[in-house]
């Protein structure tokens, strides 16, 4: 499984993702290979998956789209504030297992609600 950040490494949403991502590598490196994104080198791929939210993390399994549900939605991102190295790994871990068993949804070991402004 790949995790993408998305975002701008100067906002501060994206600096207290990465410091949660730079805390759980170590652990997550045997699910999850983690790479960041500058949104503003890339902005087809960000107009192609839609994200509106300034920091996103998106997965992918052998080049295919993973998308999360939270609480009865389904989103292709996680845009909600990731903000310990636990819920990170939680996150990581069920997506990794979804991707295993085959799943292109997985879903959010986290209830999210959503708010405005992000979906």
């Amino acid at each position: 499984v790949v995790c993408l950040r998305l975002g701008r490494t100067y906002d501060p949403s994206c600096m207290q993702l990465d410091e949660v991502l730079v805390a759980s590598s170590a652990e997550a490196q045997q699910a999850i290979a983690l790479c960041t994104v500058d949104v503003d080198q890339v902005p087809d791929i960000v107009a192609t998956l839609g994200i509106r939210s300034p920091t996103a993390l998106v997965f992918f399994y052998r080049s295919q789209l993973m998308s999360v549900t939270t609480g009865g939605q389904v989103s292709n991102h996680v845009f909600w504030p990731v903000q310990t190295k636990a819920e990170f790994l939680d996150l990581a871990s069920a997506v990794h297992r979804g991707a295993k068993e085959g799943r292109k949804v997985v879903n959010s070991p986290k209830e999210v609600t959503l708010t405005a402004g992000y979906s």
